[in-house]
Protein backbone atom coordinates (compact mmCIF):
# COMPACT_ATOMS: atom_id res chain seq x y z
CA UNK A 1 0.00 0.00 0.00
CA UNK A 2 1.04 3.58 -0.57
CA UNK A 3 1.73 4.06 3.55
CA UNK A 4 3.82 0.84 3.70
CA UNK A 5 0.53 -1.38 4.79
CA UNK A 6 0.11 -4.53 3.68
CA UNK A 7 -2.87 -6.27 2.50
CA UNK A 8 -3.49 -9.52 0.61
CA UNK A 9 -5.62 -11.19 -2.59
CA UNK A 10 -6.37 -14.86 -2.18
CA UNK A 11 -7.03 -15.90 -5.62
CA UNK A 12 -9.82 -18.96 -6.37
CA UNK A 13 -8.72 -21.05 -8.60
CA UNK A 14 -5.62 -19.33 -9.27
CA UNK A 15 -4.08 -16.00 -9.74
CA UNK A 16 -3.13 -16.50 -13.47
CA UNK A 17 -6.22 -17.33 -16.03
CA UNK A 18 -5.29 -20.04 -18.16
CA UNK A 19 -5.22 -19.82 -21.76
CA UNK A 20 -8.40 -18.29 -23.16
CA UNK A 21 -9.88 -17.29 -19.87
CA UNK A 22 -8.18 -13.64 -19.74
CA UNK A 23 -11.37 -12.33 -20.31
CA UNK A 24 -13.45 -13.95 -17.20
CA UNK A 25 -15.10 -11.49 -14.78
CA UNK A 26 -13.30 -11.41 -11.21
CA UNK A 27 -15.22 -11.06 -8.26
CA UNK A 28 -13.43 -9.45 -5.49
CA UNK A 29 -14.95 -10.64 -1.92
CA UNK A 30 -14.46 -8.20 0.90
CA UNK A 31 -14.15 -10.09 4.47
CA UNK A 32 -15.72 -8.37 7.71
CA UNK A 33 -13.84 -7.75 10.45
CA UNK A 34 -12.02 -10.35 12.30
CA UNK A 35 -12.20 -12.54 9.72
CA UNK A 36 -9.86 -13.79 6.42
CA UNK A 37 -10.37 -15.96 3.36
CA UNK A 38 -10.25 -18.99 5.34
CA UNK A 39 -14.17 -18.56 7.08
CA UNK A 40 -16.06 -20.98 5.37
CA UNK A 41 -18.57 -18.64 4.16
CA UNK A 42 -15.95 -17.04 2.16
CA UNK A 43 -14.64 -20.77 0.92
CA UNK A 44 -18.19 -21.32 0.00
CA UNK A 45 -18.75 -18.45 -2.24
CA UNK A 46 -15.48 -18.54 -3.83
CA UNK A 47 -16.34 -22.24 -5.03
CA UNK A 48 -20.21 -21.65 -5.94
CA UNK A 49 -18.93 -18.50 -8.13
CA UNK A 50 -16.17 -19.88 -9.87
CA UNK A 51 -17.84 -23.42 -10.40
CA UNK A 52 -21.09 -21.35 -11.55
CA UNK A 53 -22.03 -21.54 -15.00
CA UNK A 54 -20.98 -18.25 -15.64
CA UNK A 55 -17.85 -18.80 -14.22
CA UNK A 56 -16.15 -15.90 -12.41
CA UNK A 57 -12.57 -15.61 -10.98
CA UNK A 58 -12.55 -15.08 -6.86
CA UNK A 59 -9.51 -12.80 -5.26
CA UNK A 60 -10.69 -12.26 -1.54
CA UNK A 61 -9.76 -9.57 0.00
CA UNK A 62 -7.53 -9.80 3.16
CA UNK A 63 -7.52 -6.61 5.41
CA UNK A 64 -4.01 -5.59 7.12
CA UNK A 65 -3.71 -7.14 10.20
CA UNK A 66 -6.07 -10.39 9.05
CA UNK A 67 -5.14 -13.38 7.76
CA UNK A 68 -1.76 -14.15 9.71
CA UNK A 69 -0.09 -11.26 7.59
CA UNK A 70 2.24 -8.64 9.44
CA UNK A 71 1.35 -5.12 10.09
CA UNK A 72 3.66 -3.15 8.49
CA UNK A 73 2.62 0.57 8.77
CA UNK A 74 1.48 2.98 12.14
CA UNK A 75 -2.28 2.54 10.58
CA UNK A 76 -3.78 -0.77 11.66
CA UNK A 77 -7.13 -2.28 10.55
CA UNK A 78 -10.11 0.57 10.11
CA UNK A 79 -13.63 -1.00 8.54
CA UNK A 80 -13.95 2.71 7.32
CA UNK A 81 -10.76 2.78 5.52
CA UNK A 82 -11.33 1.92 1.67
CA UNK A 83 -8.62 3.39 -0.12
CA UNK A 84 -6.86 -0.17 0.68
CA UNK A 85 -9.25 -1.80 -1.38
CA UNK A 86 -8.73 1.09 -4.15
CA UNK A 87 -5.24 0.68 -4.81
CA UNK A 88 -5.93 -3.29 -4.94
CA UNK A 89 -8.40 -3.01 -7.50
CA UNK A 90 -6.32 -0.37 -9.82
CA UNK A 91 -3.39 -2.91 -9.19
CA UNK A 92 -5.62 -5.59 -10.68
CA UNK A 93 -7.16 -3.50 -13.26
CA UNK A 94 -3.66 -2.22 -14.88
CA UNK A 95 -1.25 -4.72 -13.60
CA UNK A 96 -2.05 -7.98 -14.10
CA UNK A 97 -6.05 -8.21 -15.74
CA UNK A 98 -6.66 -5.39 -17.92
CA UNK A 99 -9.30 -7.32 -20.38
CA UNK A 100 -11.76 -8.54 -17.62
CA UNK A 101 -14.63 -6.96 -15.92
CA UNK A 102 -14.64 -6.81 -12.24
CA UNK A 103 -17.22 -7.09 -9.50
CA UNK A 104 -16.98 -7.00 -5.96
CA UNK A 105 -19.34 -8.64 -2.88
CA UNK A 106 -18.89 -5.96 0.06
CA UNK A 107 -17.47 -2.40 0.88
CA UNK A 108 -19.09 1.12 0.41
CA UNK A 109 -16.32 2.07 -1.95
CA UNK A 110 -18.54 2.06 -5.02
CA UNK A 111 -20.25 4.89 -3.39
CA UNK A 112 -16.84 7.33 -3.02
CA UNK A 113 -16.04 6.57 -6.63
CA UNK A 114 -19.01 7.39 -8.25
CA UNK A 115 -18.74 7.80 -11.99
CA UNK A 116 -15.01 6.58 -11.88
CA UNK A 117 -15.89 3.24 -10.69
CA UNK A 118 -13.76 0.62 -11.95
CA UNK A 119 -15.84 -2.33 -11.07
CA UNK A 120 -19.54 -3.07 -12.93
CA UNK A 121 -21.31 -4.19 -10.46
CA UNK A 122 -21.25 -4.79 -6.49
CA UNK A 123 -23.67 -6.56 -3.58
CA UNK A 124 -23.16 -5.38 -0.05
CA UNK A 125 -24.18 -7.63 2.74
CA UNK A 126 -25.45 -6.24 5.75
CA UNK A 127 -26.61 -2.62 6.67
CA UNK A 128 -25.53 0.15 9.19
CA UNK A 129 -22.86 -1.03 12.24
CA UNK A 130 -24.66 0.14 15.37
CA UNK A 131 -24.56 -0.64 18.94
CA UNK A 132 -27.26 -3.21 19.21
CA UNK A 133 -27.57 -3.87 23.17
CA UNK A 134 -28.45 -7.81 23.11
CA UNK A 135 -27.06 -10.86 24.65
CA UNK A 136 -26.12 -12.65 20.88
CA UNK A 137 -24.07 -8.70 20.18
CA UNK A 138 -22.22 -8.74 23.76
CA UNK A 139 -21.44 -12.31 24.51
CA UNK A 140 -20.47 -13.90 21.16
CA UNK A 141 -19.90 -10.99 18.21
CA UNK A 142 -18.47 -8.09 19.68
CA UNK A 143 -15.66 -9.79 22.01
CA UNK A 144 -14.31 -11.84 18.47
CA UNK A 145 -14.50 -8.47 16.89
CA UNK A 146 -12.70 -6.67 19.88
CA UNK A 147 -9.80 -9.52 19.74
CA UNK A 148 -9.19 -8.65 15.82
CA UNK A 149 -9.14 -4.97 16.68
CA UNK A 150 -6.65 -5.51 19.28
CA UNK A 151 -4.68 -7.94 17.59
CA UNK A 152 -4.05 -5.27 14.81
CA UNK A 153 -3.51 -2.30 17.28
CA UNK A 154 -0.95 -4.56 19.04
CA UNK A 155 0.85 -5.01 15.66
CA UNK A 156 0.97 -1.43 14.94
CA UNK A 157 2.14 -0.42 18.10
CA UNK A 158 5.96 -2.47 16.75
CA UNK A 159 5.68 -0.20 13.36
CA UNK A 160 6.21 3.57 14.83
CA UNK A 161 2.92 3.86 16.09
CA UNK A 162 1.12 6.77 15.18
CA UNK A 163 1.38 9.23 17.45
CA UNK A 164 -2.49 10.61 17.90
CA UNK A 165 -3.02 6.89 19.08
CA UNK A 166 0.45 5.51 21.04
CA UNK A 167 -0.35 7.11 24.32
CA UNK A 168 -4.06 4.98 24.49
CA UNK A 169 -2.66 1.94 23.64
CA UNK A 170 -2.97 0.43 27.91
CA UNK A 171 -6.80 1.95 27.40
CA UNK A 172 -7.22 -0.17 24.32
CA UNK A 173 -5.99 -3.58 25.70
CA UNK A 174 -8.40 -3.00 28.39
CA UNK A 175 -11.74 -1.78 25.93
CA UNK A 176 -14.46 -4.19 25.96
CA UNK A 177 -16.38 -2.27 23.55
CA UNK A 178 -15.12 -1.42 19.39
CA UNK A 179 -16.72 1.95 20.82
CA UNK A 180 -14.28 2.33 22.89
CA UNK A 181 -11.23 1.49 20.57
CA UNK A 182 -12.64 3.55 17.35
CA UNK A 183 -12.78 6.62 19.66
CA UNK A 184 -9.18 6.48 21.05
CA UNK A 185 -7.72 5.57 17.86
CA UNK A 186 -10.05 5.33 14.69
CA UNK A 187 -11.32 8.40 14.77
CA UNK A 188 -8.23 10.35 15.72
CA UNK A 189 -6.14 8.36 12.97
CA UNK A 190 -8.60 9.84 10.69
CA UNK A 191 -8.40 13.13 11.56
CA UNK A 192 -11.71 13.74 13.33
CA UNK A 193 -12.46 15.36 16.26
CA UNK A 194 -15.15 13.14 17.61
CA UNK A 195 -16.80 9.48 17.41
CA UNK A 196 -19.86 10.91 15.74
CA UNK A 197 -17.76 12.60 13.01
CA UNK A 198 -15.84 9.30 11.82
CA UNK A 199 -18.75 7.90 11.63
CA UNK A 200 -20.45 10.33 9.90
CA UNK A 201 -17.49 9.84 7.47
CA UNK A 202 -17.52 6.35 7.56
CA UNK A 203 -20.71 5.46 6.86
CA UNK A 204 -21.95 3.97 3.61
CA UNK A 205 -25.21 6.07 3.93
CA UNK A 206 -23.01 8.84 3.22
CA UNK A 207 -21.83 7.27 -0.69
CA UNK A 208 -25.29 5.03 -1.16
CA UNK A 209 -26.18 8.43 -3.45
CA UNK A 210 -23.34 8.81 -5.82
CA UNK A 211 -23.43 5.16 -6.60
CA UNK A 212 -23.93 4.52 -10.08
CA UNK A 213 -23.12 0.68 -11.28
CA UNK A 214 -25.77 -1.78 -10.21
CA UNK A 215 -26.06 -2.66 -6.44
CA UNK A 216 -27.29 -5.27 -4.42
CA UNK A 217 -27.45 -4.85 -0.86
CA UNK A 218 -29.10 -7.87 1.50
CA UNK A 219 -29.49 -7.27 4.99
CA UNK A 220 -31.77 -9.32 7.27
CA UNK A 221 -34.54 -7.83 9.49
CA UNK A 222 -33.61 -10.19 12.86
CA UNK A 223 -29.42 -9.72 12.52
CA UNK A 224 -28.38 -8.69 16.10
CA UNK A 225 -25.11 -6.94 14.84
CA UNK A 226 -26.33 -4.64 12.13
CA UNK A 227 -30.15 -4.08 12.34
CA UNK A 228 -31.63 -2.74 9.55
CA UNK A 229 -32.60 0.65 11.41
CA UNK A 230 -29.59 2.28 9.90
CA UNK A 231 -30.08 1.41 6.49
CA UNK A 232 -31.44 4.96 4.00
CA UNK A 233 -34.36 3.29 2.22
CA UNK A 234 -35.64 6.03 0.88
CA UNK A 235 -32.15 6.77 -0.89
CA UNK A 236 -32.50 3.26 -2.34
CA UNK A 237 -35.62 4.17 -3.37
CA UNK A 238 -34.48 7.38 -4.86
CA UNK A 239 -31.22 5.79 -6.80
CA UNK A 240 -32.23 3.63 -9.91
CA UNK A 241 -28.70 1.88 -9.63
CA UNK A 242 -29.95 0.50 -6.20
CA UNK A 243 -31.56 -2.82 -4.87
CA UNK A 244 -32.78 -3.56 -1.77
CA UNK A 245 -33.43 -7.29 0.14
CA UNK A 246 -34.31 -7.34 3.29
CA UNK A 247 -35.44 -11.13 4.48
CA UNK A 248 -37.32 -12.02 7.65
CA UNK A 249 -34.53 -14.39 8.91
CA UNK A 250 -31.08 -14.59 8.61
CA UNK A 251 -29.38 -13.64 11.66
CA UNK A 252 -25.13 -12.05 11.29
CA UNK A 253 -24.43 -13.64 7.87
CA UNK A 254 -25.82 -17.31 8.75
CA UNK A 255 -28.85 -16.84 5.63
CA UNK A 256 -29.34 -20.88 6.32
CA UNK A 257 -32.16 -22.41 4.11
CA UNK A 258 -33.25 -26.02 4.25
CA UNK A 259 -34.63 -28.49 7.19
CA UNK A 260 -32.69 -31.98 7.09
CA UNK A 261 -29.42 -30.32 4.97
CA UNK A 262 -28.92 -26.63 5.38
CA UNK A 263 -27.10 -24.39 3.08
CA UNK A 264 -26.25 -21.12 2.91
CA UNK A 265 -28.90 -19.19 1.06
CA UNK A 266 -26.93 -16.02 0.66
CA UNK A 267 -24.20 -17.65 -1.52
CA UNK A 268 -27.77 -17.91 -4.65
CA UNK A 269 -28.87 -14.41 -4.72
CA UNK A 270 -25.29 -12.94 -5.08
CA UNK A 271 -24.12 -15.61 -7.90
CA UNK A 272 -27.87 -15.24 -9.75
CA UNK A 273 -26.89 -11.03 -9.75
CA UNK A 274 -23.37 -10.88 -10.61
CA UNK A 275 -23.88 -13.34 -13.37
CA UNK A 276 -26.90 -11.44 -14.96
CA UNK A 277 -24.54 -8.47 -14.74
CA UNK A 278 -21.63 -10.19 -16.38
CA UNK A 279 -24.01 -11.75 -19.36
CA UNK A 280 -24.91 -7.34 -20.14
Amino acid sequence: MADGGTVSLDWYPSKEPREGEERLPIIFLIVGVGSSSQEYSMRALAKSLALSPQRFRVAVFNHRGTARMPVTSPRPYDAGFTSDFREAVNHVRSKSHPLARMMAVGFSYVGEEGEQCLLSAAVAVLGEAVNADSFLNNKIFLPQVIRSMKHSLKHAKTVKPHPEWINEIDNIITASRPRQIEEQVIAKINGCNSLEEYYAMASSSSYVDNIRIPYLAINSLDDPVTPPAGIPVQKFKQNPHLSLALVRHGGHLAFLTGTLSPRVWLIKPIEEFTSAIAKL
